[in-house]
C-alpha cells in the first residue's frame, strides 16, 4: 500500500485528506493519506526517505522553501517558483505545481472562457503566481496589482504580464470584469464599493473567503476557492495514481471538502516504540486541561506485572488481547489523552475506536533517535541478536496502519514540551476543552 500526505505548518485545517481518501476508495486504489506537521523543508525530505511516502501535497509555508531540497522540478514548478506536489521515483524527489490547474478548473467549472479576457490579479505571492501563470496559459490578458511594487514587478517580468501600482487599485478594479483575489488576508484590502458591479470574482482563500460579502453587495458572480482547491487536488491525484477521476464522482468530493471540521473531545497518540508518546502525552494533557492515560501502564496495573513479564509468561497474543481491552474500556471517554503502545493499531476495532475517541496524532521519531531511545528500555519484541533489523521490519509492517489511523503526523526530534506545544497549537481550534 502506498503512503501519501499533505505537509505544512499549521496543517490540521487542510481538507486534502477529505479529497484524496474518498478518491482512493472510489477508484479501488490501495493507499493511505494523512497530514504532516513539520518545522522545515528538510524534514519533508527525511520523511520521504525514512517513512517511505510515495507523494505529498505541499502547502504554506513550504511551497517555495522546498525547492532547494528537491532533485527535479517540472515546468509548472520552475515557472511559478513554487511546488505543491512532490513525487518520488528512482531519480529522487520531483516537484510539481498543480495550483495553475486548479485556477483553470475553477473558471472552466463556471463556464468561463478566459482567452482574450482582461483579468486583474490581486497579490504577488505564490497563489498569485499560480493564478497569473494559469491565466496566461489560457490566453487571458493579465494585470497584477500588489502593495509591494517590487514583488509585483518581479512576477510580471517572469510571467510576461502587466504590473499596476497599488495607488491605481481603485481605477484598476473599476475597469475589470474578472478579478482573482490572491492576497492572504481575512478581510478585503479595499472598500466594497470599489468592486465593479456584476464582475466575476475568484477568491484563492477557500476558508476565509475575504471578498464574498463584498461581491454579494455589488451583485458580482462569486467563485469560492473551493473549486480551485478541488482542481489542484484532482491534478495531484492524477499525478499520484495515473487515474483521471470520473466527472460523475466530483459532487461527492465537493461535499467532503466544503464541510467544516468537527470539534472533538479526545486525543490519542499513536506511533512506533520509543516515539515519546508517554513523555509528550502528559504535557499535552496539561495544556488541554485533560486527563492522561498510558494504556501500557493501565495494562501493567490491571495484570499486576510488567509488559515484559506478560510477553514472557503469557505471550504476545495475550498482550494484544489486553491492549484491545484497554482501548475498548477507555477510548470514548471525554477530555482524555490516550498514549497507545506501538502495536495498538494492529487491531481494526481498536483503530476505529481511537478515531471515534478524538484526534489521532502519529508521533514520529527519526530513526537515529529511535535507535538511541530503544536501547534505554526493556522491549520484548527486540530481544534478539539484531534488534535494529527487527525494529525496522516491525515499523514497515505498521506504518500504513499509523497513516490510515492518524489525522496528523508530527516529528518528535526536539524537547518534549516543544512537541507538545506544536500539537496543542494544531489541535486547539478543533477540540472541546
Amino acid at each position: 500500500m502506498k503512503l501519501f500526505a499533505v505537509a505544512g505548518n499549521p496543517i490540521l485545517h487542510s481538507r486534502s485528506p477529505d479529497l484524496h481518501r474518498p478518491l482512493f476508495s472510489l477508484h479501488g486504489y490501495e493507499a493511505a493519506y494523512t497530514r504532516v506537521h513539520t518545522e522545515s523543508a528538510a524534514d519533508i525530505r527525511l520523511l520521504f526517505k525514512e517513512v517511505g511516502f510515495s507523494g505529498m501535497n505541499i502547502t504554506a509555508p513550504f511551497k517555495e522553501s522546498l525547492l532547494p531540497v528537491l532533485d527535479r522540478l517540472d515546468d509548472s514548478a520552475l515557472t511559478t517558483g513554487a511546488v505543491n506536489t512532490v513525487l518520488t521515483d528512482a531519480e529522487g524527489l520531483k516537484g510539481y505545481n498543480t495550483d495553475p490547474d486548479g485556477v483553470a478548473a475553477a473558471f472552466a467549472e463556471a463556464g468561463v472562457t478566459l482567452r482574450g479576457q482582461r483579468v486583474l490579479v490581486l497579490g504577488a505571492g505564490g497563489a498569485a503566481r499560480a493564478a497569473a501563470y494559469a491565466l496566461k496559459r489560457e490566453g487571458a490578458d493579465v494585470s497584477v496589482v500588489n502593495r509591494t511594487r517590487e514583488k509585483a514587478l518581479r512576477l510580471t517580468r517572469e510571467l510576461n504580464c502587466r504590473s499596476i501600482p497599488w495607488t491605481q487599485l481603485r481605477e484598476s478594479l473599476g475597469g475589470s470584469r474578472i478579478i482573482v483575489n490572491a492576497i492572504a488576508a481575512a478581510e478585503p484590502p479595499f472598500p466594497p464599493e470599489w468592486l465593479p458591479k456584476r464582475a466575476l470574482i475568484l477568491d484563492a482563500d477557500y476558508r476565509s473567503r475575504p471578498l464574498e460579502t463584498a461581491a454579494q453587495s455589488r451583485e458580482c458572480r462569486y467563485l469560492a476557492g473551493t473549486e480551485w482547491l478541488l482542481g489542484q487536488g484532482l491534478a495531484a491525484f492524477s499525478l499520484f495514481t495515473g487515474i483521471t477521476p470520473a466527472e460523475s464522482r466530483l459532487d461527492l468530493i465537493r461535499s467532503h471538502i466544503t464541510g467544516g471540521h468537527t470539534r472533538k473531545t479526545g486525543l490519542a497518540l499513536i506511533g512506533f516504540m520509543a516515539a515519546g508518546k508517554s513523555t509528550v502525552g502528559p504535557m499535552l494533557a496539561q495544556r488541554l486541561g485533560y486527563q492522561f492515560l498510558d494504556l501500557d501502564d493501565w495494562i501493567e496495573e490491571h495484570e499486576g506485572m510488567k509488559i515484559s513479564e506478560i510477553f514472557s509468561r503469557r505471550g504476545e497474543t495475550r498482550f494484544r488481547q489486553l491492549e484491545c481491552k484497554a482501548v475498548r474500556e477507555h477510548a470514548g471517554q471525554p477530555s482524555l489523552v490516550l498514549s497507545c503502545g506501538g502495536g495498538a493499531v494492529l487491531n481494526a476495532d481498536s483503530r476505529d475506536r481511537l478515531q471515534r475517541h478524538g484526534w489521532v496524532v502519529w508521533l514520529y521519531s527519526p530513526w537515529t533517535l529511535t535507535r538511541e531511545r530503544m536501547r534505554e528500555g526493556n522491549r520484548p519484541l527486540l530481544r534478539n541478536p539484531d534488534p535494529d533489523a527487527t525494529a525496522m521490519k516491525l515499523f514497515a509492517e505498521r506504518k500504513t496502519l499509523y497513516a490510515r489511523t492518524a489525522d496528523l503526523l508530527i516529528i518528535n526530534r526536539t524537547k518534549p514540551e516543544e512537541v507538545a506545544d506544536a500539537i496543542y497549537h494544531e489541535i486547539d481550534p478543533y477540540i472541546t476543552h
